[in-house]
């Protein structure tokens, strides 16, 4: 089985879900409430508050990407 990524490479669906562990561990499931009410509230519009912009930054630093 092959995983087709957005940019449009793949790679084996195994190889695929590894590694999906670092992003569990980033993202616990404590993080799922606070982060989903802040994804509401700046769906609604407006500047982008410099918490979200820290947050995505920290996130980026944190979760290991591929591709």
């Amino acid at each position: 089985m092959v995983a087709h990524a957005p940019d449009g490479g793949t790679e084996h669906v195994a190889e695929a879900r590894a590694g999906s562990g670092a992003w569990i561990a980033a993202l616990s499931p404590a993080l799922a409430a606070p982060l989903a009410g802040w994804l509401r509230a700046a769906a609604a519009g407006g500047p982008v508050d410099p918490a979200a912009e820290a947050f995505a930054r920290a996130l980026l630093a944190r979760v290991p990407w591929t591709g």
